[in-house]
């Protein structure tokens, strides 16, 4: 029931955090924000599965696109 995610931090040297959202049918909701390169997520009900996609956020607030999606399946 828990999901932890981590990913190559992103090489740009004015990286304010990252964010975290849950990929849904239509569009993505923001989950979470990290200022690190990891998240744990335990939320996640056994059976179900969960879509993640992450984006960089620098200091003056632009945000990358996000990351290519990851499914998460609990057991």
């Amino acid at each position: 029931g828990k999901a932890v995610l981590s990913w190559t931090p992103n090489k740009e040297a004015d990286i304010s955090h990252y964010v975290i959202y849950e990929k849904k049918f239509i569009g993505a909701e923001k989950i979470a924000e990290s200022k690190t390169a990891s998240y744990s997520d335990g939320s996640l009900a056994p059976g179900k599965d969960r879509n993640y996609v992450v984006s960089a956020v620098d200091k003056t607030g632009l945000e990358s696109d996000v990351s290519a999606e990851l499914k998460v399946i609990a057991k």
